[in-house]
Formats: C-alpha cells, sequence, structure tokens
C-alpha cells in the first residue's frame, strides 16, 4: 500500500461522520452505572440516524444535483448547506438528549459538536475552510479527557490513542492537499475548545 492509499484509508476510517457514534460507544463503554441494553440501542440508532444517516442522505442528493464536487467538499461555498444541516442536528440531538439526566454528557457532546460546526460555518470561503475531520478528531480527544478527568478513571492510554489517531488524520489531509497547516490546527482547536464550552453547564 502506497503511501496515498494509506491516507485515504486513514481519512476514510477517521471520517467525522463516523465519529458520533463511536463517541455514544465510548461513553456507554466507560459509564460506572449501568444501563440498559436496549437503552443504549434506542441512543445508538438515533445518533446513527441524526448523524450519519441524514447527513449522508442529504450529500447524496446533492451530489446528483450537481450541488456538490465531492462527499470531500472540497470547495467552500459547498460546504454551506450541508452545514447548516448539521449545525441543526446536532443541536436538535443534544438539546433532546439533554432532557434525559444520565445522558447530559452526551447531550453536551452534541452542543459542542454544533458550536463547531457554526465556527466552520462562519469562517469559512472559497480559500480557507476548516478541517472537519480535525474538527472531529479535537471533539473525540476532548470527550476522552474530559470523561477521564470527570469520572477519576485512569485512561491514559486511550488519551494517547486519541492524540496519535488525530495526528494521523492531520497528517493525512495535508498529505492529501485537503488543507493546509492553519485550517488543520484551527479544526483541532476549535473541537476541543467548543467541547470545553459545551461542557461549562452553560447549556444544561
Amino acid at each position: 500500500m502506497n503511501e496515498k492509499r494509506f491516507y485515504k484509508l486513514v481519512s476514510l476510517l477517521l471520517h467525522p461522520i463516523l465519529l458520533p457514534v463511536v463517541g455514544v460507544q465510548y461513553f456507554f463503554y466507560t459509564q460506572a452505572h449501568t444501563l440498559l441494553p436496549e437503552f443504549q440501542l434506542k441512543v445508538t440508532t438515533l445518533v446513527f440516524l441524526c448523524t450519519f444517516v441524514l447527513p449522508l442522505t442529504l450529500l447524496t442528493v446533492l451530489k446528483k444535483r450537481d450541488k456538490i464536487e465531492s462527499f470531500d467538499l472540497p470547495n467552500g461555498s459547498e460546504r454551506k448547506v450541508p452545514f447548516i444541516v448539521s449545525i441543526a442536528l446536532f443541536y436538535l440531538l443534544g438539546t433532546y438528549l439533554g432532557k434525559s439526566p444520565v445522558l447530559l454528557p452526551l447531550a453536551r457532546l452534541f452542543i459542542g459538536c454544533s458550536l463547531a460546526i457554526s465556527l466552520a460555518y462562519v469562517v469559512t470561503s472559497h480559500k480557507f475552510k476548516i478541517s472537519i475531520h480535525m474538527i472531529g478528531m479535537g471533539t473525540l480527544v476532548a470527550l476522552v479527557v474530559l470523561t477521564s478527568l470527570n469520572q477519576l478513571q485512569n485512561q491514559l492510554l486511550l488519551v494517547a490513542c486519541s492524540f496519535v489517531a488525530s495526528g494521523l488524520a492531520g497528517q493525512a489531509r495535508l498529505h492529501l492537499k485537503a488543507h493546509n497547516t492553519q485550517e488543520v490546527y484551527i479544526g483541532f482547536l476549535a473541537g476541543i475548545c467548543s467541547q470545553l464550552l459545551a461542557h461549562t453547564n452553560l447549556f444544561f
């Protein structure tokens, strides 16, 4: 496998559309209290529909109508509609999950995602576009670190793995020339900072 194929595989495996479900499974895995499997399945299914099925359906429709060049949304102008829909879906998902006290960490996770994508929407232009891959990785790193601190669990290995994965994702986006260094770093910081803001009890 040559370098380009390797980095394409990394970008695919760490695609931001997959990370919400990964975050949900991580949340359920680390909870000290017991949640019924049926309840976990319902939440996972809801998140999968809102963060994978609906966005992928939207991108497919836009692609068929020649509104976007590819699912990677290489042009800043192509990102507006998908971003607006994602902002709304993440916010609605966060507020809905926030009605259950036991799911507050997940609610804050998705509110933070909505904030990060809102930032990406505001600053995105034809020449500058924040890396959504790195927003996703920054969000994942923040989730692992905050969970480790809040639950007083030793998750050093998971924290290290999340940083390594973030490094690989960033290198992949740079190697594939999908983003420049500034866009990668800003995306990563946006993911982290949005989660810190969402976890300040400002929203719940």
